[in-house]
């Protein structure tokens, strides 16, 4: 959650933190850092990566640690996501995945759509 507790559940609208600890076993340059959540039909709604910032993450060495993270308002909407991290090179070859490594359930009281997209409103006479 934002508050960087690991949960079981994450309300719908609401600030979220995920975060991966990442063990090198090798020495690696610039590595992509990825997640992706997948609803319970198995669809991928949610996917984000270091690559999009167009930053190089910089050289890793072997037996070297780091925490991976990211923050986003929760846009889900409810039902069982499971949470796949990942680590690639820029070749697409894939150092390390946990596919559906945990899993978290989104809640809202109201009923909606499976994304919640924000949006502005204006109504112009």
């Amino acid at each position: 959650d934002s508050s960087g507790e690991t949960v079981s559940t994450l309300p719908n609208g609401e600030p979220t933190t995920f975060s991966a600890r990442i063990r090198f076993t090798e020495a690696v340059n610039n590595p992509i850092f990825s997640v992706s959540l997948a609803n319970g039909a198995r669809v991928p709604l949610f996917t984000a990566s270091s690559d999009w910032s167009g930053k190089p993450s910089g050289k890793f060495e072997a037996g070297e640690e780091v925490v991976w993270r990211i923050e986003f308002d929760n846009p889900l909407g409810p039902d069982r996501y499971t949470v796949t991290p990942s680590v690639t090179i820029r070749d697409g070859a894939t150092l390390a995945a946990r596919e559906r490594m945990s899993s978290v359930v989104v809640t809202r009281i109201a009923a909606g759509p499976l994304v919640d997209i924000p949006f502005s409103e204006e109504l112009r006479r």
